[in-house]
């Protein structure tokens, strides 16, 4: 599974996410450390019971992770 990070300059973490089976196509993830909102345009969400897909869940253990620095 490979996945780029980008920080961007007003705190909000964005991560592209390469579909396993389809490497053409990309997913971005999204946290907005102001409302706290997390955000992911991949199918799975919608799929997911909370709306949480696996992009969103990797993510939000990165985000403690760093929080917890």
């Amino acid at each position: 599974h490979r996945g780029i990070k980008y920080v961007l300059p007003f705190n909000s973490n964005i991560e592209v996410s390469v579909s396993g089976s389809n490497p053409d196509i990309k997913y971005k993830t999204t946290y907005h450390p102001s409302s706290g909102n997390y955000y992911c345009n991949c199918p799975g969400r919608w799929r997911a019971s909370d709306g949480r897909c696996k992009h969103i869940k990797k993510l939000e253990i990165k985000v403690n992770e760093q929080n917890n620095k």
